[in-house]
């Protein structure tokens, strides 16, 4: 980058040292940080991972990824001085200008009724975008979609096509990162930029995470850490950084063994925290976005020593708690008919989560092999699903207006692509293909 002052203009100071900046070609917002790099004590880096691993997640669409660092070259306000300059070390960061899950939940914008909270579309979204976050922090595995020409005339339609979701293969030497801090407040918002309902859902805040620092020779092998901050445990007073405990990974392993055996022998802090404890925070999220009111605590309570959550098959045994601190929560009734404004997929999904809690063997990639069947469901057979549009969509239909405007037929632009693939590249290699086709005599249909 030869002259950063031709391609960003910072525009806006915020709270905390931070700034707005717009790409002057495109006009895009990012979140200006300064970039100091001191050196860390060896002993930092070996218990949080290596710094490389930590910066190759983040490239994601659904992680607050970071987009470029600015090195030695000075960035003039806006409407400013020429002199007067930002530090030249900068990083840009993706922009959520929607704010967060949470600020929604704490102003809705519609009531909470016995039947639902928040529009089916929404919870799908948000559940959808942080599945394929985890999947890509616990695995390296990346979701991608094609398209497939449905049969007879819609052939001929640039539009009528059915989504065909697939993954690509896990990153080579993937290290598996526990983000170790899922709630609402963490999750981020954008508006969205063309004819899709929502904008980008993105989960932020790294300052928990921990890169395992071993690659995972196959989806059998534990992945654990110690317990940072979840909601089921938050109490006045709760300090989760104070009660973390660092040990080797051979240590912690041997932690959630034992836990198996007797659930009630660990203390919550050394208690083996997973990939399941992550997926069951998605599912206390999307719970609340459905019931208007959060769960309580996933286990025994902290407060009162009580079980507030069971389920049908444990109704018979569940001593109901005669404090005041939770009423009881049977999750199965309470994600069933009763919540009449969502499909069976997405109740069966959010029910499947809320009982993974620890465990080590579950998986982001295979909710979601398990639930898309779910979704399909959703946006073919309801109203409100058959409106649903996504930014696939959206990418989808500029690329065919785009194939439209060049001559191209429907199905030369058939090819898999991964979520936030710039167009531009999409509608190049497409006008690629179809001049390559033409060169060989091939006629496409």
């Amino acid at each position: 980058m030869e002259n950063a002052k031709n391609e960003y203009t910072l525009f806006k100071p915020l709270p905390d040292g931070l700034a707005l900046v717009k790409r002057i070609i495109d006009g895009e917002t990012f979140i200006a940080e300064p970039f100091e790099s001191p050196v860390p004590e060896e002993a930092e880096l070996r218990a949080r991972g290596a710094a490389e691993a930590a910066a190759n997640i983040l490239n994601h669409e659904n992680l607050v990824s970071l987009n470029t660092e600015i090195i030695n070259i000075p960035v003039a306000w806006k409407n400013r001085p020429e002199d007067e300059y930002w530090p030249s070390h900068i990083i840009l960061w993706d922009y959520c200008d929607a704010g967060t899950l949470e600020n929604l939940l704490e102003n809705p914008p519609v009531p909470r009724s016995p039947t639902g909270f928040l529009p089916e579309s929404l919870v799908w979204h948000v559940a959808l975008g942080m599945l394929r976050a985890l999947q890509w922090l616990h695995e390296g595995i990346r979701d991608v979609y094609g398209v497939e020409a449905e049969t007879g005339p819609a052939r001929k339609n640039f539009y009528c096509c059915r989504r065909v979701r697939g993954t690509t293969p896990p990153e080579k030497d993937w290290m598996p990162v526990l983000h170790r801090n899922i709630k609402p407040g963490n999750i981020y918002l954008q508006h969205p930029k063309g004819i899709e309902m929502y904008g980008a859902v993105k989960l932020g805040d790294y300052g928990s995470c921990i890169v395992t620092g071993k690659v995972r020779e196959n989806r059998r092998t534990p992945l654990v850490a110690m317990m940072v901050e979840n909601s089921a445990f938050q109490y006045p007073g709760w300090d989760p950084m104070a009660n973390e405990v660092e040990a080797p990974l051979e240590v912690l392993r041997e932690n959630l063994f034992a836990w198996k055996e007797n659930p009630n022998s660990r203390d919550i802090v050394d208690r083996p925290y997973t990939a399941g404890s992550e997926l069951y925070a998605l599912g206390e999220i999307l719970y609340r976005m459905m019931r208007g009111r959060k769960l309580p605590h996933a286990e025994r309570c902290i407060l009162c020593g009580c079980d507030h959550i069971y389920r049908n098959e444990t109704k018979k045994d569940h001593v109901p708690c005669p404090h005041s601190c939770f009423a009881a929560v049977n999750v199965d009734e309470e994600l069933g008919d009763k919540l009449a404004d969502y499909s069976a997929g997405l109740r069966a999904l959010v029910r499947h989560l809320l009982r993974v809690n620890r465990l080590e063997l579950v998986s982001a990639s295979g909710i979601l092999d398990m639930h898309w069947k779910g979704y399909e469901s959703w946006t073919r057979n309801t109203p409100d699903g058959r409106t649903y549009r996504d930014i696939f969509n959206d990418i989808w239909v500029r690329r065919m207006n785009y194939s439209r405007k060049m001559g191209l037929r429907p199905s030369q632009a058939l090819r898999l692509f991964t979520p936030g693939e710039n167009p531009e590249t999409v509608f190049k290699d497409a006008v690629e293909a179809a001049k390559r086709d033409a060169d060989a005599g091939v006629v496409v249909v």
